[in-house]
């Protein structure tokens, strides 16, 4: 199996795996990215994309999903995700 078809195998397996804790929070798995992208203290900005108006709606709808994010959620994300984003360093000490 080559690497673009592992990635692409990869990548539906976790939309498939998405969509049930999207459907607990009545969101789309677009709002559910954008919502965990925005509250996970590591990421320092959530750049979002649209073609259409309609698309930019939903993509602000992400704003009313980020409340629910319990850390419980949050750990279920993260298992299908299997990562546990972290920084690499503490930029404290940068000073």
């Amino acid at each position: 199996m080559d690497l673009k078809k592992k990635n692409v195998d990869r990548i539906m397996e976790i939309v498939e795996n998405l969509h049930p804790i999207a459907d607990k929070l009545d969101a789309t798995i677009a709002q559910l990215s954008l919502a965990w992208a925005a509250k996970t203290p590591n990421v320092s900005t959530v750049i979002t994309g649209a073609s259409r108006s309609s698309q930019v709606t939903e993509n602000f709808k992400a704003l009313t999903i980020i409340p629910k994010l319990t850390s419980d959620i949050t750990e279920e994300i993260e298992q299908v995700l299997k990562i546990k984003p972290r920084h690499p360093y503490d930029l404290t000490l940068m000073n």
